[in-house]
């Protein structure tokens, strides 16, 4: 029986619900990407988002994400972009994390397969960065779980995505983290958001994949911000066995372009 998981990314939720992010009410498309969801991919075993839930950080931007999700939370895991406030999702989201402080991460078993979250928000910066106490604690994941199947979660792709204003803001110790990943070879997929695009790319052998925000979309290959004419989506990722497909999921049209 194939397993589903679905990768929403950078909700960009704002402090009211009728508020706009470049003429784009960020409430109104992910709205729309649920009743998509609700229709075709309710049953899905795990739901990761995938950082930046809040545009400001605002905590009516984590109330509004639990409304949206309530009946889905019990299969919602997250973890920050650098949009976010850390200790505002642990406040708002008090099941999902198991630790009171530190970095915010998840490792859970989903049909045989290990599922890691990384936090690569850096306080008050736009790139990421994962720290040496999590790079530490990753390795201990990957050790114990050596003989799972293995997909990672980050906010921040730890490779270029072709786009010089974007390569700026990755993450910046990507040699660390790939130094950690050449013992794991159970590792089969990194799955990241921050660049409002789908992407594909390795590291190493590893493949990386971003995903489409649910709202604002930023046009590939570019040298500074351009806005993409491309209707707000999400990844679902496949599980068969040992086997992995992914492809990515979007509304049928653009309701509300950016400006």
């Amino acid at each position: 029986m194939t397993t589903q998981i679905l990768q929403l990314s950078d909700f960009h939720l704002l402090k009211n619900r009728a508020d706009e992010l470049r003429c784009v009410p960020t409430a109104d498309c992910l709205t729309d990407l649920l009743t998509l969801v609700r229709a075709n991919y309710s049953a899905a075993d795990l739901f990761v988002f995938t950082g930046d839930i809040a545009a400001y950080g605002d905590v009516e931007a984590y109330q509004q994400t639990r409304e949206l999700f309530a009946d889905l939370l019990p299969r919602c895991v997250m973890i920050p972009g650098n949009h976010d406030e850390t200790d505002l999702m642990r406040q708002i989201f008090p099941e999902m994390f198991a630790r009171s402080s530190g970095p915010v991460t998840f490792s859970c078993d989903v049909a045989g397969w290990r599922m890691i979250g990384l936090d690569s928000h850096v306080a008050g910066a736009v790139h990421g960065e994962l720290c040496g106490e999590q790079l530490a604690w990753l390795a201990d994941e990957l050790s114990q779980h050596a003989d799972q199947p293995t997909l990672l979660f980050m906010h921040h792709p730890p490779l270029s995505v072709e786009s010089v204003w974007l390569d700026r803001i990755m993450l910046r110790n990507a040699n660390e983290f790939a130094e950690v990943l050449q013992t794991a070879p159970q590792v089969r997929g990194i799955f990241c958001g921050h660049v409002h695009q789908e992407f594909s790319g390795m590291l190493g052998a590893i493949p990386v994949h971003t995903t489409p925000a649910t709202a604002i979309q930023f046009s590939p290959h570019t040298e500074e911000l351009e806005f993409d004419h491309l209707p707000p989506g999400f990844r679902v990722i496949e599980l068969d066995g040992d086997a992995m497909h992914t492809h990515i999921v979007r509304l049928p049209k653009l309701k509300y372009p950016a400006t």
